[in-house]
């Protein structure tokens, strides 16, 4: 990569979801916590002050809503790789990422929440 190095978290992201392994879970639902790392080359974007050649923290935000409301997966790493996924194809600018996403209360005695980053 030349030029300059952006490194952004966009995030702590709180979407109400119905992901779980649990029939509970998909019927209760439950908070999701998410958080996208990603780099990206920022060079014209901050030379320029023009958001048009950033990465737009607010489509990053929209993907993650959008598939966490629509996921009706057992796997929470499913629907990290489903969110990585979508922002790798609508947002090509974006270099590297990561995604967090933090179950909240799962229905384990004792287990405050579980995370996977992907």
């Amino acid at each position: 990569m030349t030029g300059m190095k952006c490194d952004v978290v966009v995030g702590p992201i709180s979407v109400y979801g119905y992901i779980g392994a649990y029939k509970e879970e998909k019927v209760l639902g439950k908070e999701f916590i998410i958080t996208a790392y990603y780099s990206y080359n920022c060079e014209d974007a901050v030379k320029n002050d023009d958001l048009y050649k950033s990465v737009d923290y607010t489509e990053v935000v929209s993907i993650v809503k959008a598939v966490v409301k629509e996921a009706k997966d057992d796997l929470i790493e499913t629907v990290a790789y489903k969110i990585k996924t979508l922002i790798l194809q609508k947002l090509d600018t974006v270099e590297s990422l990561q995604i967090e996403i933090e179950k909240k209360n799962p229905p384990i005695e004792g287990v405050a929440s579980f995370k996977v980053k992907i």
